[in-house]
């Protein structure tokens, strides 16, 4: 499969951070191995969006903006992985208020679209062991 869905709230060429920089780097990388990467602004994205595109592989980032019904289609019809940034299975986006970093239950977030992935891609070692 050549084509890639990559979906951010925002890109290097409208929001100069370090989650948007990262996105560049994996999606000029991916560019470089010949697949096709159609960049979408979460916020663009719809239902029929997904449906068009469903036989891509999509690349999810910051997906704050992603409207939840899209979210549930996405974990629901497509093959896709999580390039996590922050924190966002995290009511609070911030495991580090909690003793060991272990959320409690009640504060975790978004656990089918983390759990349905294909993977979920991580920024370190300590990121990995807090997910």
């Amino acid at each position: 499969m050549k084509d890639i869905v990559f979906i951010s709230d925002f890109f290097s060429h409208q929001v100069l951070g370090g989650g948007e920089l990262n996105d560049k780097e994996l999606i000029d990388m991916l560019t470089e191995r010949g697949y096709i990467v159609k960049a979408v602004n979460s916020s663009n994205v719809s239902e029929d969006f997904i449906e068009n595109n469903k036989n891509s592989f999509f690349i999810i980032s910051n997906f704050v903006l992603l409207n939840r019904k899209c979210l549930d289609s996405i974990v629901n019809y497509c093959r896709y992985i999580i390039y996590e940034h922050d924190h966002k299975y995290v009511r609070n986006r911030n495991p580090g208020v909690y003793k060991d970093f272990i959320a409690p239950k009640d504060q975790i977030v978004n656990l089918q679209f983390y759990k349905n992935a294909v993977a979920v891609m991580l920024q370190s070692k300590l990121h990995e062991k807090i997910v």
